[in-house]
C-alpha cells in the first residue's frame, strides 16, 4: 500500500492526521497497528487520556482503532473495558470503572437492552403500545445514564447499535403509519432533549449517522456478529474510534474558537484586484459554486459558536462588497 509507506515517512502529527482522516480507502488491522505504532512516537509527547467502555455487546476488538485514533491526536489511551453486559454494579463507588477514574465514558448499548420488546419489529404494535414503548425505552435510559451520571465517570457517550437488518416494511416503512425509521427518530428527538436540559457532560453518539456515511453494507460485519458479537467492519470501527477520540481531543487540548480566512482563491476564485468582480469565480455554476458551497459550511461553524474574522490586503471596500455577496449566494443555495 503506497500511501501506508508515504504515511510511515511524515514526523507531523498534525500532518499525519489530516493525511489519513482525509484517505478515501480502508485500513486493515495491521496497517492501522503500524500507523499507531509510528504517530505515538512522534512529538509532542501525548497527553494521557483515560476511557472507560461500558457495553452488551463485544468492545475489546474497538481498541486498536481506538489506539489508532488515539496516537493521530497526541493522546496516550488508557482504556477500561467493563465485563461483557450491562454492567450496572459498574455505577457504583468503590467500583473499578470509578477506580479507573476516566475523563471519558462510552457506553455501546444495544436498542433491546432498553425494554425486550424492541428485539421484535415494532410494526406490528398498536399505536398506544408503541408510545408506551418509546416513554417506557427513555424512563430505562434516563434509569441508565443516572446510575452512572452519579458516579465521577466524567464525560458520558451514549450509543445505541442500529439494527443489522433494514426496516421490516422494506420500501414502505417511509409512508408507514408504523414507520419503524420514524418511530426512532422521534426517540432521538426526545433523548437529545432530556440530555439537553437535565444531563450536563452527556452527549449522544448517533451511530445511526455513521451507518449513513459509510453505508449499512460497510457497517456491520454480520460474521464478526453472529461468530463474536461485534458488530463493525473496519471502515466502521474507525470511524467510530474518530469520533469518541475527537471529544476526547476537545477534553484534553485547547479549544479554537476564531476561524481566520483570506479573501483571494480562499472565499472566492481569482485575485479581485486583478480579475475584477466580474473574472472572479463565486456564483451559481462550477468553479464558483464550489466556493459558495464553501462560504456555506463556514456559516455553519459560525453557528456553532466559532468566532469568523478575515486577513486580507484587498481594498477594504472591495472585500465588503463580495463577503455580502457571498452571504447572499449561501443562502439562496440553502434555500
Amino acid at each position: 500500500m503506497a500511501d501506508l509507506d508515504q504515511w510511515l515517512g511524515i514526523d507531523n502529527r498534525q500532518a499525519l492526521r489530516a493525511a489519513v482522516d482525509g484517505w478515501r480507502g480502508v485500513l486493515s488491522l495491521p496497517q492501522a497497528q503500524q500507523l499507531t505504532a509510528h504517530a505515538a512516537g512522534l512529538l509532542p509527547a501525548a497527553q494521557p487520556l483515560r476511557l472507560a467502555i461500558v457495553h452488551t455487546y463485544t468492545s475489546d476488538l474497538l481498541q486498536p482503532w481506538l489506539d489508532l485514533q488515539a496516537a493521530l491526536s497526541g493522546l496516550a489511551l488508557h482504556a477500561y473495558h467493563a465485563p461483557y453486559g450491562l454492567a450496572l454494579q459498574e455505577a457504583a463507588p468503590g467500583s473499578a470503572l470509578v477506580a479507573h477514574q476516566p475523563e471519558l465514558t462510552l457506553m455501546l448499548l444495544r436498542r433491546e437492552d432498553l425494554h425486550p420488546d424492541l428485539a421484535l419489529p415494532i410494526v406490528g404494535l398498536s399505536d398506544e403500545r408503541r408510545a408506551s414503548l418509546r416513554a417506557d425505552c427513555l424512563a430505562s435510559l434516563r434509569a441508565i445514564v443516572g446510575l452512572f451520571r452519579a458516579q465521577p465517570v466524567g464525560h458520558l457517550l451514549i450509543s445505541l447499535l442500529p439494527p443489522v437488518s433494514p426496516p421490516s416494511l422494506g420500501l414502505y416503512d417511509a409512508q408507514s403509519a408504523a414507520s419503524e425509521a420514524a418511530w426512532w427518530s422521534g426517540f432521538k428527538t426526545e433523548l437529545g432533549q432530556w440530555l439537553r436540559e437535565s444531563c450536563p457532560a452527556t452527549l449522544l453518539l448517533d451511530l445511526d449517522d455513521i451507518a449513513l456515511q459509510v453505508g449499512r453494507a460497510q457497517f456491520f460485519d454480520r460474521r464478526y456478529w453472529l461468530s463474536a458479537r461485534f458488530p463493525f467492519t473496519a471502515q466502521a470501527a474507525h470511524e467510530l474510534a474518530r469520533r469518541v477520540l475527537a471529544v476526547g481531543t476537545v477534553l484534553k487540548t485547547p479549544k479554537a474558537k476564531i476561524l481566520v480566512l483570506d479573501a483571494d482563491n480562499t472565499l472566492w476564485g481569482g485575485v479581485v484586484g486583478e480579475d475584477g468582480f466580474d473574472g472572479i469565480a463565486l456564483g451559481p455554476d462550477y468553479p464558483g459554486n464550489a466556493y459558495v458551497e464553501f462560504q456555506r459550511r463556514i456559516l455553519d461553524l459560525q453557528q456553532r459558536g466559532f468566532i469568523l474574522a478575515m486577513c486580507s490586503k484587498n481594498n477594504a471596500a472591495d472585500v465588503t462588497k463580495l463577503s455580502g455577496l457571498g452571504v447572499q449566494l449561501t443562502r439562496r443555495a440553502a434555500k
